[in-house]
């Protein structure tokens, strides 16, 4: 379970946009996942958690600690995504391909009116991941990646709607291998590269009025940026590579570490007829990985999964504007900010097997801290001296300014813990099981303190059982509170998920396809019908190919 955004949307300035991309990006390697791109699916709710490869567990409740499924297991792969694991992940050449769709709509009732209502907040994607492993003896080579697309639509002002559409296509090809001059077979090395390619398109229209209400997920006129100064529009290139390596010490111990840089260079634009407005930023990451996997006995499995990582970045900006013909147009350059990220991330599970039954738990903590500085206030090539003296320059006075980049520091820090029992079933075979799990997420900022501080909890269900002697049959259920500021009152938000899968694989056959289907109910929990209330709905599929 991870925190959503709360239904009650609310319109954000251009300079807020600025802000959510430069502290949304995580350091690249950590997830294998486009960064803006995901954190739109999460913010939209349409995200299933680290599922994304099991579309199977998807349509039995969204199971992740007792639910049984090749690609969610404990392993250095499929738990840690660590590429020493891709050669010892199965013992034959695979080839999976997943593509899926998602989408939602809050709506709440106008005053007044018997059938009209407004609509809050839309989404509609769609994605392609892929993955395959050529496992030639010692050696495996191969990739993963994912094409995925996203548009979401939110209210700006009572007029108008900013209109979001993201791509964010990435691929990560692997070679892993027993180290060389080792005889023992059981050192395991590997190398990977990283290379993404992400864009931000950003759009304001009129919202659609009509006698059953009004909408902003419809086509309708264009409308001028409300901030000519800062970009609407970002493209994020991404490039780099890793190294690992893992010991294998026995059934009850496999260790790796590993290290990945990542660069990411972030571009903002905005040309319009008239004026042209453009950030530039070249982040770069170190990020470094160890992971413990292991077993005691036949019965109990482990693995714990660490991170950490830094990155220091300065933007630029330029900005110019026609004043006229035969007029020296406004325009400036130079320094926007400084940028210093860190992080950590740490995550464990554990599985115990008691004849039938299954007992999983797992505990994870997420820190991370941004600190944004402003240019030196004498610098006058930055963003806040040109601010500071655009009112005297001539034809400049009708303006509207955005805020100047000031010193924030903001800090998140995040708690989830899970537990759950399973039963695998008798007769033509199958399994059931419930899990209940927990977040807690804390935001603290500079000028503003402590808060947000979000709490999250859900218990879900699901049911798999074989249908016929090549079909299976998967079903569930979730129940989610989820309170988005405890400091607050009014922001309880209520959701009821329902799932249904199909898994389809006949015997001898090389083959075999998953597709699972979801739908979620989100309310506040003190409902009232002019509250924004809605819809998510998610379809995953999977073919998943052995040779």
């Amino acid at each position: 379970m991870s925190p959503s955004r709360r239904i009650r949307t609310s319109a954000a300035p251009s300079l807020a946009l600025v802000l959510v991309l430069m502290l949304a990006l995580p350091a690249r390697g950590l997830a294998q996942s486009s960064p803006f791109y995901d954190d739109a699916v999460r913010s939209a709710g349409l995200y299933a958690e680290d599922l994304e490869r099991s579309p199977a567990l998807q349509g039995m409740g969204r199971l992740t600690l007792v639910g049984e499924d090749p690609h969610h297991r404990l392993t250095m792969w499929d738990f840690a995504r660590n590429p020493t694991g891709v050669g010892t992940a199965d013992s034959v050449s695979t080839l999976d391909v997943r593509p899926g769709a998602v989408g939602g709509s809050d709506v709440a009732d106008v005053s007044g009116s018997a059938s009209a209502v407004r609509q809050s907040f839309a989404a509609t994607g769609a994605g392609m991941g892929f993955e395959g492993w050529r496992r030639a003896g010692r050696v495996t080579y191969g990739a993963i990646g994912n094409l995925g697309g996203l548009r979401t639509d939110q209210p700006y002002d009572d007029n108008v709607e900013h209109r979001l559409n993201y791509s964010g296509p990435w691929v990560q090809p692997v070679i892993s291998a027993a180290m060389p001059y080792v005889h023992s077979g059981h050192t395991r090395y590997s190398l990977s590269l990283y290379a993404g390619q992400e864009s931000v398109d950003a759009r304001y229209l009129k919202i659609v009025d009509n006698a059953a209400g009004q909408w902003i997920n419809l086509n309708s006129e264009l409308v001028n940026p409300p901030n000519i100064f800062l970009p609407e529009n970002y493209s994020v290139r991404e490039l780099g590579g890793g190294a690992a390596v893992s010991q294998e010490f026995g059934s009850w111990l496999t260790a790796a570490i590993g290290y990945n840089g990542i660069g990411a260079e972030i571009q903002g634009d905005s040309p319009d007829k008239r004026n042209l407005s453009q950030t530039h930023e070249l982040r770069p990451y170190n990020i470094g990985q160890a992971t413990l996997v292991g077993r005691i006995g036949r019965n109990f499995e482990w693995a714990a999964d660490g991170k950490a990582w830094k990155a220091s970045s300065e933007a630029d900006w330029n900005f110019t504007i026609s004043a006229g013909q035969g007029t020296a147009p406004l325009n400036g350059r130079g320094k926007y900010e400084t940028r210093d990220e860190e992080g950590s991330t740490m995550h464990t599970r554990v599985l115990y097997h008691i004849g039938r039954f299954d007992v999983g738990a797992d505990v994870g903590t997420n820190y991370k801290k941004v600190t944004v500085t402003p240019p030196a206030i004498y610098d006058q090539t930055s963003f806040n001296y040109f601010l500071a003296t655009v009112y005297y320059r001539p034809g400049a006075d009708s303006l509207l300014l955005p805020d100047s980049v000031s010193h924030a520091i903001t800090q998140i820090n995040t708690l989830s813990a899970g537990g759950g029992i399973g039963m695998r079933l008798g007769g033509k075979g199958g399994r059931v099981g419930v899990e209940y799990h927990y977040v807690r997420q804390a935001y603290n900022t500079e000028a503003l303190g402590p808060g947000p501080r979000q709490v999250a909890w859900d218990v879900r269900t699901g049911l798999e059982y074989r249908l016929a002697e090549a079909m299976t049959g998967r079903i569930g259920y979730q129940y989610q509170r989820n309170d988005e500021d405890t400091y607050t009152y009014g922001n309880d938000q209520l959701g009821q998920l329902a799932t249904f899968g199909v898994g389809l694989g006949p015997q001898h056959a090389s083959w075999v396809f998953d597709l699972s289907y979801g739908i979620q109910w989100l309310s506040l929990v003190d409902w009232n019908p002019l509250e924004p209330h809605g819809s998510r709905q998610m379809l995953t599929s999977q073919v998943h190919w052995a040779f």
